[in-house]
């Protein structure tokens, strides 16, 4: 089942997906784009991830491409922009369904993203695919 969700960082809006299959999963994977591209490139992805059990998280990073529905502009997207988008997400995912376990999937510039959370969070992330 896949529904809309939106999460906070400062003043901007970040929109995206849920997937899941079970009413309460216990792992969560985040799903990040690549560059000038936007969260449907990963749904395939969080299907399949949404099927084995996880509550798979898709969406557009602040700015982040084309058909973008975040806000920002991409003219202020960083990578570093992006990190803390990411890092929004995965703390209001956890507040949100309870989910301890937390797993991150990027893909090309968002795996950049995801290393360098992963980094940063290494005591709350699980795991890391790139």
């Amino acid at each position: 089942m896949k529904t809309g969700i939106e999460f906070k960082r400062d003043n901007l809006t970040i929109r995206g997906h849920i997937f899941k299959e079970t009413e309460n999963p216990e792992k969560a994977v985040i799903l990040c784009h690549g560059f000038l591209a936007n969260e449907k490139t990963c749904h395939d992805y969080a299907k399949l991830l949404a099927e084995l059990g996880y509550l798979a998280v898709t969406f557009d990073f602040n700015g982040g491409g084309l058909g973008n529905k975040s806000d920002g502009a991409s003219q202020d997207m960083t990578i570093f922009t992006e990190k803390e988008d990411l890092k929004a997400v995965i703390e209001q995912i956890k507040d949100r369904y309870q989910i301890q376990d937390i797993s991150l999937l990027g893909c090309s510039q968002g795996g950049v993203v995801c290393a360098l959370t992963a980094k940063e969070l290494s005591d709350q992330i699980h795991r890391l695919i790139l």
